[in-house]
């Protein structure tokens, strides 16, 4: 329940409260305003809400299933309501301020203040204090009719140069619409020749792609072929099939061209089938190539082998572009007698993030009007339409895209693992990514880690991050852009390691496979002690075997040590004091009794009785953590040390062992 009021902040003030106590989920209570009349555009209705309830953290928007609170705008009594609110999350343990734009309302209207229960059970509900209008509306003497019909445009059978026409719909549309991923006629018209395609409509059979070599792909249905080509992917329809003709070459190209399109998100991607049977010696290939609005070649993905009798699916990232692009699909044969066909082609969350009211403090306003996630600001992908979010990134500390160095990230030189930093020009084809991540193109650089000639699996190679400042919110995060072709053993892991502390807190493994594509992780980073990042990375040793990192990034949240001016650590006593007493010195000079080091308890402000006590110890990475070998008889514990290699478990000799304190 709400306890006070936003007028006078008292907890005798008054407001108007919409409880969820003794209701079900989906009743709606409603408030509706005197009949109103626009003077001028400055006409706005003003108010304060909140959501009153007991709150047990400042996790504001965890608390979910709350209902809505939704204002609108009624122009009559039955048909015409317009939504210009809405919140679904508490603003916090205050009110907040809306302000909502009338001043192009032409008829008279009124003000609808609707509360919505949700299937949260936890008493509560939506409060709203201190509402009016400013000076540009005034109280009507009108009515409201009893239905309006809002005017139809005019039907159109031809449209102007430059525009489209919505047979459907009878209406034209801009030519920046077409193949903009948007369905803007009712029935999908606009984007009918735009790239996705079964290849199963006659009326539409290849949906916008076109053949740029005379006939080398053909739409085709059925069995074709001697390597097992039966069919299209779902049984019964058509696909497109490359040919084997050649006019006295030994190598032989088929081109499947796309349309030009508009931009893409920077989420965008293509999903396609393909088959590929009958190869020998890589005697033919597929590749999917992007071409650019400025005619810059990328190339997206590559098949050179052999992949069974049977359609292969793959997911390719596409990003995001800039309008003007399109897609090859490049076939390949030289002497070949293999068999090579693609089939449902889909572009996956390619349209752009759409324009709104950002609904919290969670989310980023973007400049040209969209929202998206505070957490996508400046993680090097162009998230906003018109890259907003990564225009102003100076605050962002630790940012890293590896064109010009390695930043504050720092290997142990004499680890027998290491990271390379390199490019797609630079290492050979299909060991690692073709392209990086921040240029999308081969002489972009990015991190990689590879098998090696000295290849053993417990060594991996680390990669440290300066040291950040202690963060319990979980808001400090790391993002990063990965390549993890392999999907059996290859992985890339992030541990923590505390200040003068050799051990590493495990936070998250990533496993393959994200394919010929970047793929980003977002990790939060908890800590109570200031902390260093390690990023590991463990190559598989079988084909596609790498891995790969690029565009290094943290939140606000994440606040490196160098940044904080920092004061002497106040002196309780002199130093040595402790030692005469036989007793534990602190980072304060103050003394603990040495039997209460190392007991999982901190004891020492500041922890230092705790902090380089191995409370977890994996005998990795040649560590022991404090641990050591005796060999003199007395009180001790009988262990065996057991190295593992190649599969195998040869045991030393057992041995006492004490752990050093």
């Amino acid at each position: 329940m709400t306890t006070r009021d936003h007028t006078r902040n008292s907890a005798t003030g008054q407001f108007l409260h919409f409880s969820n106590s003794y209701r079900s989920k989906g009743q709606v209570a409603r408030m509706a305003s005197k009949v109103m009349e626009v003077v001028d555009s400055s006409c706005k209705f003003r108010f304060f809400y909140t959501y009153g309830t007991v709150f047990n953290s400042t996790k504001y928007d965890e608390l979910r299933d709350i209902g809505a609170l939704t204002v609108y705008v009624r122009r009559d009594e039955v048909n015409v309501w317009k939504t210009i609110f809405t919140a679904r999350e508490p603003p916090g343990q205050f009110y907040e301020k809306v302000i909502l734009p009338l001043g192009d309302l032409k008829d008279p209207f009124e003000i609808i203040v609707e509360s919505r229960i949700g299937s949260n059970s936890k008493p509560g509900g939506w409060t709203i204090d201190d509402v009016s209008f400013t000076t540009g509306c005034i109280v009507s003497n009108k009515t409201l009719p009893l239905s309006i019909v809002d005017p139809t445009p005019e039907p159109v059978e031809k449209c102007n140069a430059g525009q489209f026409l919505c047979v459907a719909d009878k209406m034209c549309i801009d030519m920046e619409k077409i193949c903009d991923f948007v369905a803007d006629c009712s029935d999908s018209a606009d984007e009918a020749k735009c790239g996705s395609c079964t290849f199963d409509d006659d009326t539409n059979p290849t949906c916008g792609w076109s053949d740029r070599r005379e006939g080398k792909w053909k739409r085709m249905k059925g069995a074709n072929g001697n390597n097992g080509l039966t069919s299209d992917v779902s049984g019964s329809g058509y696909y497109m099939y490359v040919t084997k003709e050649r006019t006295g070459s030994v190598s032989s190209s088929a081109i499947l061209r796309s349309v030009d399109f508009q931009q893409a998100s920077s989420t965008c991607e293509i999903s396609f089938y393909y088959f590929m049977s009958g190869i020998t010696n890589n005697d033919a290939s597929l590749k999917l190539q992007l071409q650019t609005h400025d005619k810059q070649d990328v190339w997206l993905w590559r098949e050179v082998s052999d992949q069974g009798r049977n359609w292969q699916n793959v997911t390719v990232s596409i990003g995001r572009r800039d309008p003007g692009w399109h897609l090859d699909f490049v076939a390949t044969h030289v002497l070949s007698k293999g068999d090579v066909a693609i089939d449902e082609i889909n572009f996956l969350r390619c349209a752009p993030p759409e324009k709104r009211k950002c609904a919290n403090k969670e989310e980023f306003a973007c400049l040209s009007g969209e929202c998206i996630n505070s957490t996508l600001v400046c993680d090097f992908s162009l998230d906003c339409p018109d890259g907003s979010d990564e225009s102003n990134c100076s605050d962002y500390l630790e940012r890293c895209d590896f064109e010009d160095g390695w930043c504050g990230w720092t290997q142990n030189p004499k680890a027998d693992q290491k990271w390379v930093r390199t490019s797609g020009k630079e290492i050979a084809e299909g060991t690692g990514p073709d392209r990086d991540h921040t240029k999308d193109n081969e002489n972009g650089y990015f991190l990689m880690s590879s098998r090696g000639s000295r290849y053993y699996y417990w060594y991996n190679a680390l990669l440290t991050s300066t040291s950040f400042m202690a963060d319990t919110s979980g808001k400090c995060k790391l993002r990063f852009w990965y390549h993890l072709y392999s999907s059996y053993t290859s992985k890339i892991s992030v541990y923590l390691q505390l200040a003068d502390d050799i051990r590493l807190r495990h936070v998250k493994n990533i496993y393959g496979s994200s394919g010929e594509k970047w793929e980003r992780v977002e990790i939060p980073l908890k800590s109570k002690w200031n902390f260093h990042v390690v990023i590991e990375g463990s190559p598989s040793s079988g084909r596609n075997g790498e891995v790969a990192i690029d565009d290094t990034s943290f939140t606000l949240d994440c606040v490196p040590v160098y940044t904080i001016i920092t004061t002497p650590i106040p002196t309780i006593q002199p130093k040595g004091i402790c030692d005469r007493k036989g007793e534990f010195t602190c980072d304060d000079n103050s003394c603990i009794p040495m039997n209460v080091v190392c007991d999982f308890k901190v004891d020492c402000p500041y922890g230092k009785d705790e902090r380089g006590c191995p409370s977890f110890c994996d005998f990795e990475l040649g560590s022991n953590c404090g641990w050591q070998a005796i060999t003199q008889a007395g009180d001790g514990v009988e262990v065996n040390i057991t190295i593992a290699e190649d599969g195998k478990k040869n045991n030393t000799p057992s041995s006492r062992c004490r752990q050093n304190n």
